[in-house]
């Protein structure tokens, strides 16, 4: 555990908490809960904030859904505050659990064919177990971060390599790791994979090893697919050993709510053969203690029904008391404990020389992991704010000088030479894109102009600094555009549907085809990602992104500004706008849940299909949109008409035809300028990179961290 859970200062509401979450809940103590509930002074902020902070707010949220324990929403509330309702507020917290939930299973449905592909038969371990099994259904309150998969150590290159053709990518700068390979994403997708050659790192490994783990597993199928998972029992060991001894749990004396509640949950499900099948096998491994004070926790707070052997045992009892007092003592006590244990073990000589695969002393090893922390200590902080960032505020403050002061026809030659200086600047990147650029128009006649084409793709995002600066000034930013194709948005709204307006790839359509659509009357509910603008750290999140934001939300009804947890309830509400027959809009984008590729020009395109679905499964519009710069200060923004939606052989939906109409309504628009279309990332005709694991270790990717989600409620 890399976190300290907080200080429990309040033992009447972790009870409460617990009394939630219990293992068997009667009718009995689900009345108690519920007239406790309606007692003065009861705080459901405070048993939010409880569950949050221990990381089973879903587990929570699911035993009171189960329960009938939710208060019911008021039907005489006004829409403001039906939404800030507890219950709202709740249900919409689980759903976005949900979600999640649903991404990692669909791509471990991925992961695991392509490791099949290899013929490598994964383990399941932690987490990722429950995802497999639908029954009971407490299993999908389970929340993780991850899919920890094992695989044997010969197979680990080729299972890497298949995930890495799959798109997955990892960390340019992986730690020091003697369980699992460097951890893997997918772009746009929430969680990480790590491809485990250990079941336990090295410090557990006595009480389990590797070998015993791939005995124990059972073969099952999962949606078509082969993998192995242990039984009940084995997989409540391994879940003890991963918190207790390999995560030092147990030398700590950390309370571990959510590790505590699955093992009292899987503990139940185990059978007394079972049971005697892992208390032989700790006894013998001499750790017997570990797992009775882990019963006896999980006997307090959850009411599990552990052998009375382990509930006897006097070390666990003793150890189960102290760890319970541990968790009543100051933060800065506890945490100054924390770090002082993790400094010792991470220097340990044996830590440092198996990590680091040393043999003799450990000295060398020793300087490189204080290198390595060193490193990842800069990375938190450039996660606030990066080099990048302070370069951007220069460029700004110098761009904002001359976008405030020079005529709007001395824009465009500065930002050419602004961008001719980019482009001779950045030698590699500018390779690559060439080699986009060329690779699409193969065969066109501005085959040849790969270089002018990138130095404008460059200058135009300059010039659009100009405009969203100057829009800033006293009087703002008024360019003249030409409105084509508006019969298409009033045809549209007439059908009462709704409209969903898919914004293309061009240099100017973010702020001016706002405008655009703002001049049509339209009131638009945009949907974005906080990294729209310049920088995606928490510092250009927070005030150099809103250069862009704040001039575009004067043209937009509202933005909903999202990150990957949130999508499926923002979603929803975007549904609801085109219930409603109103307006919303999308980027073009290639990465999504659900793609289709679309030959375009003299390759082929990837489009995600989210926007298209949407439409679809609504019965809205969607008419794309390709914005032009014509003259300095003038503007062409075309609406398009609607794009249909063909049915194959079956019936069903065709989103790759459905792609392929817009990449043909697409083609004349970039062909007319293709230094103001900056889609050429769509691209799919042309792979620069290959499929190489020491490529991919070489290239480091900034990602969002998946946060634990911060759920406020009013005072009830």
């Amino acid at each position: 555990m890399d976190r300290l859970p907080p200080t429990i200062t309040d033992n009447d509401l972790l009870a409460l908490l617990g009394k939630v979450l219990e293992n068997e809940p009667t009718s009995q103590s689900t009345g108690e809960l519920r007239l406790r509930f309606f007692q003065p002074g009861f705080s459901w902020q405070a048993l939010v904030d409880m569950a949050i902070a221990h990381d089973v707010l879903p587990p929570a949220v699911f035993a009171l859904k189960q329960r009938s324990l939710l208060p019911p929403v008021p039907t005489t509330l006004s829409e403001e505050a039906r939404a800030a309702h507890v219950t709202t507020r709740l249900s919409a917290a689980y759903k976005q659990h949900l979600d999640w939930q649903a991404d990692l299973r669909e791509q471990l449905k991925m992961v695991t064919a392509a490791l099949n592909s290899q013929a490598v038969i994964p383990v399941l371990l932690k987490g990722s177990v429950h995802l497999t099994r639908t029954q009971p259904q407490w299993h999908e309150a389970r929340g993780m971060r991850d899919l920890d998969i094992l695989v044997c150590a010969s197979d680990a290159d080729s299972a890497y390599r298949a995930l890495l053709s799959l798109g997955y990518q990892s960390d340019g700068d992986p730690p020091p790791l003697d369980q699992h390979l460097p951890e893997l994403h997918l772009p746009r997708r929430v969680g990480v994979v790590e491809i485990h050659t250990e079941a336990l790192s090295f410090s557990a490994r006595y009480a389990l090893t590797t070998e015993e783990v791939f005995d124990r597993a059972e073969l099952q199928t999962f949606d078509g697919t082969k993998l192995k998972i242990l039984s009940p029992e084995w997989h409540l060991l391994h879940g003890l050993l991963n918190h207790q001894l390999a995560d030092r749990g147990h030398a700590r004396r950390l309370l571990a709510i959510k590790g505590l509640w699955e093992f009292s949950r899987v503990g139940a499900e185990v059978s007394p053969e079972g049971w005697r099948a892992i208390i032989d096998h700790a006894e013998k491994r001499e750790f017997l203690d570990v797992l009775s004070s882990w019963a006896i926790q999980a006997n307090r707070l959850f009411e599990l029904r552990a052998p009375s052997e382990l509930m006897s045992l006097e070390a666990g009892r003793r150890h189960a008391e102290a760890t319970f007092k541990h968790a009543r003592k100051a933060y800065l006590f506890r945490q100054t404990r924390f770090v002082a244990d993790k400094l010792h073990f991470a220097f340990a000589p044996e830590t440092l020389a198996l990590r680091y695969q040393l043999r003799g002393k450990a000295g060398p090893a020793t300087l490189r992991h204080m290198g390595f922390l060193f490193r990842r200590r800069v990375q938190r902080v450039t996660g606030f704010i990066s080099f990048r960032d302070v370069h951007e505020i220069f460029r700004l403050a110098s761009l904002g000088l001359l976008a405030w002061t020079l005529p709007e026809a001395m824009w465009w030659p500065i930002s050419r030479l602004l961008g001719r200086l980019n482009v001779a600047m950045h030698l590699k990147r500018t390779r690559f894109e060439m080699a986009q650029i060329a690779s699409l128009l193969s065969g066109a006649d501005s085959a040849n102009e790969a270089r002018s084409i990138d130095i404008k793709n460059w200058g135009h995002r300059y010039e659009a600094r100009f405009q969203y600066l100057r829009s800033w000034r006293p009087g703002g930013w008024n360019p003249q555009i030409d409105v084509l194709g508006a019969s298409n948005v009033s045809q549209a709204l007439g059908e009462a549907n709704g409209i969903v307006l898919w914004g293309g790839n061009f240099s100017f359509n973010d702020l001016v085809a706002k405008i655009a659509m703002r001049r049509l009357g339209l009131a638009v509910s945009g949907f974005s990602v906080p990294s729209h603008g310049f920088s995606n750290t928490r510092f250009g999140v927070r005030y150099l992104n809103r250069v862009c934001r704040d001039i575009e939300d004067r043209y937009l009804g509202e933005r909903l500004m999202v990150e990957p947890r949130e999508f499926a309830v923002t979603l929803q509400h975007l549904r609801d706008c085109l219930k409603a027959n109103k307006a919303v809009y999308f980027a073009v984008g290639g990465r999504g849940r659900r793609t289709a590729t679309a030959k375009f020009l003299g390759g082929r395109i990837i489009v995600a299909t989210g926007p298209l679905a949407m439409a679809h499964e609504t019965g809205a519009a969607i008419l794309p949109v390709h914005t032009f710069r014509t003259a300095p200060g003038r503007f062409e923004v075309t609406f398009g008409p609607p794009i249909q939606f063909p049915r194959d052989s079956d019936g069903n939906v065709d989103y790759e035809d459905a792609a392929q109409a817009y990449a043909d309504m697409l083609e004349p628009f970039v062909l007319r300028d293709p230094g103001q279309w900056c889609g050429w990332h769509l691209i799919r005709s042309w792979n620069a990179w290959g499929i190489s694991i020491r490529n991919e270790l070489s290239t480091p990717e900034q990602r969002p961290i998946p946060s634990r989600p911060h759920l406020h409620l009013r005072a009830q």
